[in-house]
């Protein structure tokens, strides 16, 4: 398979908020701008904080909308609604078998392993190795605080 057809658009997320969006309980990011992008989108944890695992592809979700931050969507972006900021809403999200990624500002477009084409390549939730990580990570967060 050519490189350009193994390209996935990504965005860079910090932890803990990638490890959120990864396991399911996230379902909004949040950004100060608008995207007009729909579809498969790669979840890529920014190094920074260094929170296990940086710096690392994580999950392939489906943006399926954007629009203006309401107060409603606060706990599925695990955030208080803020001035300017706009809900990127996500469904069909799917854990995959980690892979390091350098990861950039705004969309871009990554290189995908060949193995993520195999069949055998697409981790279910549960038995991915680094689910329970995430999982666990996910239940301890304060929510209240974030």
């Amino acid at each position: 398979m050519n490189e350009i057809n193994r390209k996935m658009r990504a965005l860079s997320v910090k932890q803990p908020w990638a490890n959120l969006i990864a396991s399911g309980r996230k379902t909004i990011e949040t950004r100060k701008w608008k995207t007009d992008y729909r579809g498969k989108l790669l979840i890529v944890s920014s190094q920074k904080p260094d929170i296990y695992p940086a710096g690392y592809a994580l999950a392939v979700v489906e943006i399926f909308n954007c629009r203006p931050m309401l107060t409603k969507d606060e706990q599925e972006a695990c955030c208080n609604v803020y001035p300017n900021a706009f809900s990127w809403e996500f469904r069909k999200i799917r854990t995959i078998e980690p892979f390091p990624v350098k990861g950039r500002l705004g969309i871009f477009d990554v290189v995908m392993p060949d193995c993520f084409f195999n069949e055998s390549a697409t981790i279910d939730n549960s038995l991915c190795k680094i689910s329970s990580i995430i999982q666990n990570i996910s239940s301890r967060i304060n929510f209240s605080r974030v």
